[in-house]
């Protein structure tokens, strides 16, 4: 079969077997027709949501005769398109279902990645198969083809879990500047589709570049994990093929796939219906450059069409839209002036009375109560019996935004804006574009999901730079950013504050588990190696804290930095957290003084050279009856106060117990291998805190007692003056 086309008439013909061709169809190729072809569509789609025209194969995730109409679409513009889309469907749904995905969401994924190319359709040749590197006009287009294919989805039904994958696939896995859409909002099926489509296309030669080995694949998925792949889902994907071997991606078809039959030749009526398709792409595509959005509406009066252009434009959402029935009081007409249209002069009434096309500059009500003014094209799509069959309506605003049409340049340049130089990772203005938005989500949500903010601080790394120079200073920042991408799987955002100062931003996470992650987090750093220098070790110190009411970006950060300077000042290398009395008070007198915690007692004092802790301090634990918990190198922990048979109902003030730990973070630091930062003669110091078991009777009977506990631990210490001039 041979298409050929010239400027006015579209011919399909197929061979007549002595070399003549005989015409298949051949009709003016205008705007009604295109369109008809996609009314057709979207009601085969309606029509095949009835249960006795399901294919339980399919899970009702799409209508069965749109599929096998998309997936010719697909044969017919470009065959090899449609085997890279079966060989990535074969890889992601392994992958999905290595991960533990079942039943309907691992065929959700599977019709995702058989369909996440459908916007190829409408590519020229000139740019679908350019040897080369596309410019910038040709990215734009192909970035528009990708949302043309995702619209086209989204008329026919197709379930919005696969919209959602294709959607997000299409973005990179490290959030780009300028959006409104938080980083974590990414499906996992996004992800999943990404690695798979990366790996079947480097593994299969291209038109710019040659095939690469297994390997080497490997090894770029890994360089790019955190950035443009999740590189939790590269790691599976490594075990995965570690365990199974490398997948077979020789074009063959399973023949357990039980949608096979979705994939056989296609008959020479299938193929017309797919030339058209073609056209109804390319129609679109224009729709998109020139207009702001388009809608049909049938004869009925019903909402049949209204695409992701309507929907920006007139702020309403299409699940709010479509099959609903049209009134013009929604929209509220009004001329160029403002005066109302009556119901007759609206533009589809015009034309239902008239049979004419329609184009005027009107004014319209958005979703949001907002006046639009637009320029609006209306016309009829009459079928090949001269009768209507819908109305097309045509936006543009008369004030476009042109920032969807940014070139790939300026994007670049916006990119840089938001990123590191050095590390690569976010860096604080975008860290705080980000906390800004979860605030105002959290603000803005009646059951408002939590999240937390790791404060993160490399310790003495400012030795490092005296030691090894700042270019391997450098490196070591670059691999601790790495890192923190690697070990993060939950949507977290990891931005570079500055120095050698790290924020993780983790939605939909309390501080318990924020605390928990900061441990993971400082476990692999600690264990971190550097090939070219086997002595360096890094170690590094974490605070966090939770979101609370009346929180903003300044007032949550500086409590994360609040408990990162106590985790540095008991010791370094450990997690220390606000407790939610702490934050709370912080977010509502963060312009005041710093205040101490009601239920935490801490002071930070100095002993004289040569003093030994522990003799001393055993006529303290004898007289409170303290019950040794920790004893360690620079750090001991215990339980002053204890029990009685009757439980807590026996206890008194006096005897409730409270739980006391010191700590000598010079010498923590000397046992953890960095060399001593005091002289000789310089005196020890000590942190001390002292915090509640369980929950006390009131907060000043605790700070009674953990005052009268500190001033007789300081009687058996007996404390003297730091020096001056000696470091800590």
């Amino acid at each position: 079969m041979t298409l050929t086309s010239d400027s006015a008439v579209l011919d399909l013909v197929t061979s007549a077997g002595n070399g003549d061709v005989v015409p298949y169809t051949s009709y003016p190729l205008d705007s009604s027709r295109v369109l008809l072809g996609l009314v057709n569509l979207v009601r085969r789609a309606e029509r095949d949501t009835a249960p006795e025209r399901a294919d339980a194969n399919l899970c009702s995730l799409i209508s069965p005769r749109v599929f096998r109409s998309l997936l010719n679409s697909l044969l017919f513009r470009d065959p090899a398109t449609l085997r890279h889309s079966q060989r990535v469907g074969r890889l992601a749904t392994g992958l999905a279902k290595y991960l533990g995905w079942e039943d309907r969401n691992l065929r959700a994924i599977q019709i995702a990645a058989l369909l996440h190319d459908l916007g190829k359709v409408g590519v020229p040749d000139s740019i679908l198969f350019k040897p080369a590197r596309l410019n910038s006009d040709e990215l734009r287009l192909m970035t528009k083809s990708y949302l043309i294919g995702v619209d086209l989805l989204e008329m026919c039904r197709v379930d919005p879990l696969i919209i959602r994958i294709i959607t997000d696939s299409h973005h990179r896995y490290s959030r780009e500047p300028g959006g409104n859409a938080i980083f974590s909002d990414i499906h996992q099926g996004a992800r999943i589709l990404v690695v798979a489509d990366a790996y079947e296309s480097l593994s299969n030669d291209q038109v710019f570049r040659r095939a690469k080995a297994h390997d080497e694949i490997l090894k770029l998925l890994n360089e790019n994990a955190g950035t443009q792949f999740d590189g939790n889902i590269v790691s599976a994907l490594q075990r995965w093929i570690h365990t199974y071997g490398p997948p077979a991606l020789d074009g063959t078809m399973n023949d357990d796939d039980s949608l096979i039959h979705y994939y056989q030749p296609a008959s020479d009526a299938e193929l017309a219906e797919a030339a058209n398709f073609s056209h109804l792409f390319s129609y679109m595509q224009t729709l998109d450059e020139l207009y702001d959005g388009f809608s049909i509406i049938d004869c009925s009066r019903r909402m049949l069409v209204w695409n992701r252009g309507a929907v920006k434009t007139h702020r309403r959402p299409a699940r709010e839209v479509l099959n609903t029935i049209w009134k013009p009081q929604v929209f509220g007409y009004a001329d160029d002036r403002g005066v109302p249209l009556a119901t007759s002069q609206c533009p589809l009434e015009a034309i239902f009375a008239t049979g004419s096309s329609y184009a005027a500059t009107l004014n319209m009500t958005d979703g949001e109560g907002e006046p639009v003014s637009v320029e609006l094209q209306a016309f009829p799509l009459i079928d090949r019996n001269q009768r209507l069959q819908a109305v097309a309506e045509i936006y543009r605003r008369t004030e476009r935004d042109e920032a969807s049409n940014v070139s790939p340049e300026v994007h670049a340049l916006k990119m840089m804006a938001s990123r590191d130089a050095l590390t690569r990772v976010a860096n604080r203005g975008e860290l705080d574009s980000q906390i800004e938005q979860l605030l105002k989500k959290y603000n803005s949500e009646s059951q408002s999901e939590v999240f937390s903010v790791i404060f993160v601080d490399a310790d003495h790394f400012k030795s490092i730079n005296d030691k090894h120079g700042h270019t391997v200073g450098d490196q070591v920042l670059v691999e601790l950013a790495r890192l923190l991408q690697h070990e993060s799987y939950s949507g977290e955002i990891i931005g570079r504050y500055g120095g050698e100062e790290f924020i993780v931003l983790c939605p939909a996470t309390d501080v318990e588990l924020a605390v928990r992650k900061s441990e993971r987090f400082r476990m692999s750093i600690q264990s971190m190696r550097f090939a070219d220098y086997p002595s360096l070790r890094i170690t590094a110190s974490f605070g966090v804290s939770q979101v609370v009411n009346g929180d903003t970006v300044a007032s949550l950060v500086e409590r994360a930095d609040k408990a990162l300077y106590q985790a540095k000042q008991t010791g370094r290398n450990r997690t220390c957290h606000l407790m939610t009395t702490d934050a709370r008070r912080s977010a509502h007198r963060f312009s005041t003084d710093e205040e101490e915690d009601p239920l935490r007692l801490m002071q930070r004092f100095y002993i004289g050279v040569g003093q030994s802790v522990v003799p001393k301090m055993a006529g303290f634990v004898e007289a409170h009856r303290a019950k040794l918990l920790v004893v360690e190198p620079g750090r001991v922990k215990m339980q002053c106060g204890q029990g009685t048979i009757f439980g807590m109902w026996g206890w008194t003030n006096s005897t409730r117990p409270v739980i006391l730990e010191i700590v000598l973070p010079e010498l923590l630091e000397e046992q953890r291998g960095h060399a001593s930062r005091r002289g000789p003669n310089s005196p020890e110091a000590i942190c001390v805190t002292i915090q509640p078991k369980g929950r006390p009777n009131s907060q000043a009977i605790f700070q009674n007692r953990a005052k009268l506990l500190m001033q007789d631990l300081k009687s058996y210490l007996v404390p003297c003056d730091r020096q001056p001039g000696m470091g800590v």
